[in-house]
This record gives structure tokens, C-alpha cells and sequence, in this order.
């Protein structure tokens, strides 16, 4: 993406914002012991866990698509 397109949609934080979050949570989880936490916790600790853990899905897959969508219209698609 140019850097005029960046300006167009907001900057690259924007864009990369998403993208950063993910990697957090990942390492979150992969670095720390954060799932064997979750697995001895209470019902309702574990739910808020999974609900947490598919708004952050559900968010990159909004951008990806986002992203997906600007690039088509970089490259002329419909």
C-alpha cells in the first residue's frame, strides 16, 4: 500500500493496530501460562476467557477483510 493510500484510510496505526493485538494475545497465550491458569478457574472465569478470546478473533477477521477490500481497490477489482 503507498503511502497515500495509508494517509486515505487513516495512517498505519490503524491498519496495524489489529494485527498487534492479535500478536499479543498469542504470545499472551503461548508465553505464559495462561491456559493452564484458565483450565482450574471457575465456569464463568473460563467463559469470559472464550468471550474474550473470539472478540479478538472476530476483530482480525474484520481486518483482514478490511484489508483485503482496500487492496482490490488499490488494484482495480471490484
Amino acid at each position: 500500500m503507498t503511502d497515500s493510500a495509508a494517509q486515505r484510510h487513516g495512517g498505519w496505526i490503524p491498519l496495524l493496530f489489529p494485527i498487534l493485538v492479535g500478536l499479543a494475545v498469542l504470545a499472551s497465550i503461548e508465553l505464559t501460562d495462561v491456559m493452564g491458569w484458565l483450565l482450574v478457574q471457575p465456569t464463568a472465569l473460563v467463559l469470559s476467557g472464550l468471550i474474550l478470546l473470539s472478540v479478538v478473533v472476530l476483530l482480525l477477521s474484520r481486518s483482514v477483510a478490511d484489508q483485503a477490500d482496500r487492496v482490490a481497490e488499490l488494484i482495480g477489482q471490484p
